[in-house]
């Protein structure tokens, strides 16, 4: 079986200061990054974004809701 994508998923312990992180490193544009998801609330009890490298793997950053800072 060959592999076409990988998708990592980073669990992070605050979702808007990563979000502001990646921004900040430029991976929007900088890098050929795109955000391709915004940051959700998702219902399975997570806030998370998606990040797409130009070669079409892509990271899903989140963070638990309800977490203790």
């Amino acid at each position: 079986m060959a592999v076409q994508s990988v998708t990592p998923v980073l669990n992070v312990s605050n979702i808007g200061e990563s979000f502001v992180w990646f921004e900040q490193l430029g991976w929007q544009r900088g890098f050929g990054m795109k955000i391709t998801y915004p940051p959700t609330n998702e219902p399975w009890g997570v806030r998370e974004f998606h990040l797409r490298h130009p070669d079409g793997h892509t990271f899903r950053v989140s963070a638990g809701l309800g977490e203790a800072d």
